[in-house]
């Protein structure tokens, strides 16, 4: 299996959710860690016509691809518009505001900026869970609230 920097953006994966249905994720910025849009809605096929809805999005790595829990199933177009949040981050003692791509950097301002999270990304088994309890297979655990878009 390629290293996951080579899985292209608009690649398209499986989540299971039990044996006969799965949710589809779409990588949306690849890479070592790439940026992952999920559509939890259980489903047992996946035609080309089938519409996503992406509501879950969250940086992660390949961890469940290589143990073969997530499987690639196909590629579509990016959409045209999806979540692209600023991020906090600190250095020398300051906190700054970043976008999503990095290009623009600005001074924190807690007046404005209070629901900017730092940047930060999750295993593969939680957006798993995620899934799972959005499916109520499990509780949703209020952690997941920040994977919705």
């Amino acid at each position: 299996m390629p290293r996951s920097r080579e899985f292209p953006a608009g690649a398209l994966v499986a989540l299971p959710i039990d044996g006969e249905r799965f949710a589809v994720g779409q990588i949306l910025i690849p890479g070592i860690k790439f940026y992952i849009g999920i559509d939890p809605e259980g489903r047992s096929s996946m035609g080309e016509s089938h519409p996503l809805n992406l509501r879950l999005f969250a940086w992660t790595t390949d961890g469940e691809m290589y143990r073969k829990s997530w499987k690639l199933i196909g590629q579509r177009p990016l959409p045209e518009q999806f979540p692209r949040p600023d991020y906090k981050f600190e250095q020398a003692g300051e906190t700054f505001v970043e976008t999503f791509d990095g290009s623009v950097i600005r001074p924190f301002d807690p007046a404005t900026d209070q629901h900017v999270r730092y940047r930060w990304s999750v295993s593969p088994a939680l957006l798993s869970d995620a899934v799972l309890s959005f499916n109520g297979k499990a509780a949703w655990m209020p952690h997941f609230d920040k994977f919705l878009a």
